[in-house]
């Protein structure tokens, strides 16, 4: 019986890697996806610095314009986004995303303007309902209602949500202090900050347990540090 020989593959030579955009492209978005912006800001510019395919370096300027406004660096965010525009002039993504930006950063009466002309241009798409909601709580900061970080809290409470699914609580406790810097006044912040904080002291109490000697078992006189506290 003939047997089909496999042979291991070989690696992507370093100088390969470098000059190769679509390497850049996959690690900015695992980069992403993991919320490490800044790596993924990087490799994001080495990619537009390597490819020339302008369906991509769309892709990427919108990528790039999601990850300043992680970072809240929203004049930077709306500058990726109109380098975007210039290869698709007609994609709602980009408007949405541009009236995103001018609610995060309290720039209400642009954002209330480029989320009412996505409502007008594009009334046939999911997210006109979620366009809806922002209009509304927009309207209420306009009028003095609620205050001008609303919207901002909402949105990082939002992605919250997704971290504590998936039990990032170090992700959690970071936007949780912004939403606290946004409004400290508001309950939210304080609440998720309460959830980090507990993680972290569910995980110490295990690491401590798992430090107790064995009956028979000699230990030894160490002392080891865990969020400042000698054990």
């Amino acid at each position: 019986m003939a047997h089909n020989r496999h042979f291991p593959s070989k690696p992507v030579p370093q100088l390969a890697r470098v000059a190769n955009p679509i390497i850049s492209l996959l690690h900015s978005l695992a980069m992403m996806g993991d919320e490490r912006w800044e790596e993924a800001i990087t490799a994001l510019q080495r990619f537009m610095e390597l490819g020339k395919n302008p369906l991509d370096r769309h892709m990427a300027y919108q990528n790039l314009g999601a990850c300043y406004l992680a970072l809240e660096r929203f004049d930077e965010a709306l500058a990726a986004l109109d380098e975007a525009k210039r290869t698709q002039p007609g994609d709602p993504e980009i408007i949405y995303s541009r009236a995103v930006i001018y609610a995060c950063a309290s720039r209400v009466n642009e954002a209330i303007a480029v989320f009412e002309l996505y409502t007008r241009n594009w009334p046939q798409l999911a997210r006109q309902r979620k366009v809806k909601q922002a209009l509304r709580m927009l309207h209420q900061i306009e009028c003095g209602e609620i205050p001008p970080g609303s919207y901002l809290l909402e949105h990082l409470q939002e992605q919250i949500f997704h971290n504590l699914e998936v039990d990032d609580f170090h992700l959690v406790e970071s936007k949780a202090r912004r939403m606290i810097a946004a409004l400290p006044e508001r309950p939210e912040g304080h609440f998720a900050l309460g959830l980090a904080c507990w993680s972290r002291i569910a995980t110490l109490k295990l690491w401590m347990l798992s430090r107790r000697p064995s009956p028979g078992i000699p230990t030894t006189n160490r002392c080891s540090t865990i969020l400042g506290i000698p054990i």
